[in-house]
């Protein structure tokens, strides 16, 4: 490999025998500290419309979670209904089956006729015959509606 030579050229610029002219030194700046900058302020631009959208599906979930609440609540209240009304008819069946052994028609007989009832066939029957009377009426447009709306808000 190629080595370079060790040369160190010398430059020094002179002016020559000019004198110079004298600056007066500037005064020294005292270093004023750094200025705070003002922070911008962030501005957040809310649309009304998707805020009262998002307030509006909040709202709802509220509701939704509050009727899942009350829904299981009554579904509990009516489990235990179903199963009252199902020992009711349990003990309704057993009543029913204790009344109907311990019925004595003859007893009863006794009991009605002591207290004045006449026995059906001793009675004397009438049939009565009555013709219904036709009367339609020609009505008009008015009293048909008139009619009509009777009926609707009776």
């Amino acid at each position: 490999m190629a080595q370079h030579p060790k040369v160190e050229y010398i430059r020094m610029y002179t002016d020559g025998s000019a004198a110079r002219k004298l600056e007066i030194a500037a005064p020294v700046k005292k270093a004023k500290a750094p200025r705070s900058r003002k922070q911008k302020k962030i501005l957040l631009y809310v649309d009304p419309v998707a805020f009262a959208g998002i307030a509006v599906a909040v709202i709802m979930f509220a509701v939704m979670a509050f009727s899942v609440v009350n829904l299981y609540g009554l579904q509990q209240e009516t489990a235990a209904l179903e199963g009252y009304v199902t020992d009711l008819r349990v003990e309704n069946a057993e009543l029913r089956a204790e009344y109907e052994s311990n019925i004595d028609l003859k007893k009863i007989e006794k009991t009605a006729l002591s207290l004045g009832m006449v026995p059906r066939e001793e009675v004397r029957h009438v049939t009565v015959q009555v013709e219904a009377q036709n009367t339609v009426e020609a009505t008009g447009g008015w009293e048909q509606f008139r009619t009509f709306l009777t009926g609707l808000f009776a």
